[in-house]
């Protein structure tokens, strides 16, 4: 759980400034400390509190996490060789497989039931969420 940076910190900043205006109805976001930081800079100034759920957090690379691929193919060359096959049931040892992960995302889907199709609604994940078919 990496913290926000200070240049994170700003970024949200801008993010909430450039969205005072909307009327955001409601505020999910990861559970993860900085998307978590970014939804509540962003959530204060409409006056919402921030919803934080698990399944939107990343997904886990498990004893890869924070490895760059270079690293990956020196420490786990087999596993490096899978990965490029992008295979969604890959698990990362340790981790979850894209498959859990697309499951797991699915599983916060439900939340977003109770509000109007007209309603804006901010949730502030990680980049992996984008991917969610």
């Amino acid at each position: 759980d990496v913290a926000l940076s200070d240049a994170g910190i700003q970024q949200a900043e801008k993010i909430r400034d450039r969205l005072k205006d909307e009327k955001i109805k409601a505020v999910y976001s990861s559970s993860l400390s900085r998307a978590r930081l970014t939804a509540d800079i962003i959530a204060a100034a409409h006056g919402l509190t921030v919803t934080a759920d698990p399944c939107l957090n990343e997904c886990n690379f498990g004893y890869l996490e924070g490895l760059t691929f270079t690293e990956i193919s020196k420490k786990y060359p087999d596993l490096a060789e899978v990965l490029l096959g992008f295979d969604i049931d890959t698990r990362f040892p340790g981790g979850e497989s894209f498959g859990e992960f697309d499951m797991r995302l699915q599983q916060f889907l439900p939340s977003l039931e109770s509000h109007k199709t007209r309603d804006t609604v901010l949730i502030v994940a990680h980049g992996g969420t984008r991917w969610h078919r």
